[in-house]
């Protein structure tokens, strides 16, 4: 189920749960906010595999959109881990044809108002194991994620790279 908590005057307050318009008896996961915070993107479903990304507005009639699109983004093929940045750029974990192995990193950018095909972030940011939890930084040049390769210390550790404006490319992580 879903949460929240709020920071009054310095002091986070207990956590609530977000009710039963939001809430159901099936998985319930916030992927994120809409930039104005108009809009609650989440995911519901049966499993982690197997479900549907909802758009909530927070209207009076407590109506959501269900079944909504996220580009390329897509939770009925094993795409987890949403990361909404600005409203124009999204990055997802998914075990696709084609990657590094494992889970892999990938990102797609609205252009005018359509989400471009996924990219995989390439070989500098994913490796052979799972690369997993993407999240950027305000200025959207420091990614960092959560990975099991051979580099960590056990488990999942956390991980960064760089994007280089020059080359247009993630540095090394």
């Amino acid at each position: 189920d879903m949460y929240f908590s709020e920071n009054q005057n310095g002091i986070w307050r207990a956590a609530q749960s977000m009710g039963g318009s939001l809430n159901s008896t099936r998985q319930d996961v916030i992927y994120g906010f809409s930039t104005d915070g108009q809009m609650l993107f989440y995911y519901t479903g049966e499993g982690l595999s197997y479900g549907q990304l909802v758009v909530d507005t927070f209207g009076v009639e407590n109506t959501s959109i269900s079944g909504t699109s996220l580009g390329p983004f897509s939770p009925e093929t094993g795409d987890r881990d949403l990361y909404l940045f600005n409203d124009t750029i999204i990055l997802f974990s998914s075990d696709r044809p084609g990657g590094q192995g494992g889970y892999d990193l990938y990102s797609s950018v609205k252009r005018r108002g359509i989400w471009q095909p996924a990219y995989n972030l390439g070989a500098d940011v994913n490796s052979y194991y799972d690369d997993v939890s993407p999240f950027l930084t305000k200025n959207g040049r420091q990614l960092y994620f959560s990975s099991d390769r051979l580099e960590s210390f056990g488990g999942l550790d956390v991980f960064t790279t760089t994007f280089n404006d020059t080359t247009g490319s993630w540095g090394e992580a």
